[in-house]
């Protein structure tokens, strides 16, 4: 079985595998011996582990991953088994790449968009031909109301809504329309520039915020929240 541990800037998200299967997942704030302990106990038959993260990682959790298991820490370095094409492949995120890879394994003969609504907005392309090419980066939802109550002295700052008029009669309501309904303008935009040239183009979807847009969006999208935990997984059984 493989673990898949992926750190992010407040949580870590974990998933455990059997090959390509997800038997079991979970999310939470840190990681310490005490807890992977724990997981590890209810899951002997762990023998891999996959480590991505883009903080800082207790040091005693990686020298007990390391020493126990063939432990494989994801960068740009590592093998995976698509064709990458970014230009700078050192400063591409890790979770960029891991949905690129998870796009390509479970889509192998489909050029792919993989939209991730979550701190950023990114776009990735997946090209059925030539890989991984790259795609677009845009302030996520949270980051656009954020933005609007730092650089201006009277906006308040606000969260989103499931639902927000496109006319908005106040000012919290203009904020919600500004910011909602102008990044689902967005998301809709880029899908259709990305048609033009890709006619028979799949698009998958996943990130904290894409319950805000997905049942909203014109073009039809495969909704996947465990779109970067598959990637590195797949990443993790090539290298294995």
């Amino acid at each position: 079985m493989n673990l898949v541990l992926d750190f992010g800037n407040t949580r870590c998200k974990m998933g455990i595998f059997e090959e390509d299967k997800l038997l079991s997942n979970d999310s939470f704030i840190g990681l310490n011996v005490t807890k992977l302990e724990s997981i590890l106990v209810d899951n002997k038959n762990i023998t891999d582990v996959m480590i991505s993260s883009v903080s800082e990682v207790d040091e005693e959790v990686l020298s007990l991953l390391k020493n126990n298991f063939n432990c494989v820490e994801f960068s740009d370095e590592t093998l995976i088994p698509i064709i990458n094409n970014y230009l700078s492949k050192e400063s591409l995120g890790v979770d960029r790449l891991a949905n690129a890879v998870a796009a390509a394994h479970l889509y192998p003969d489909s050029d792919v968009l993989v939209i991730d609504a979550g701190t950023a907005l990114t776009f990735d392309f997946i090209s059925k031909d030539d890989g991984f090419l790259g795609g677009g980066i845009s302030p996520g939802l949270q980051m656009r109301f954020k933005a609007l109550h730092t650089f201006t002295d009277k906006l308040p700052l606000l969260e989103p809504n499931l639902d927000v008029e496109l006319i908005g009669s106040n000012t919290e309501e203009g904020i919600k329309s500004g910011v909602q309904i102008g990044m689902l303008a967005e998301i809709e935009g880029i899908i259709e520039r990305y048609r033009t040239n890709y006619p028979e183009l799949l698009i998958i979807g996943t990130g904290g915020d894409l319950d805000f847009f997905n049942n909203k969006l014109k073009s039809h999208i495969f909704a996947d929240s465990f779109l970067s935990l598959k990637g590195l997984n797949t990443v993790l059984n090539y290298n294995a």
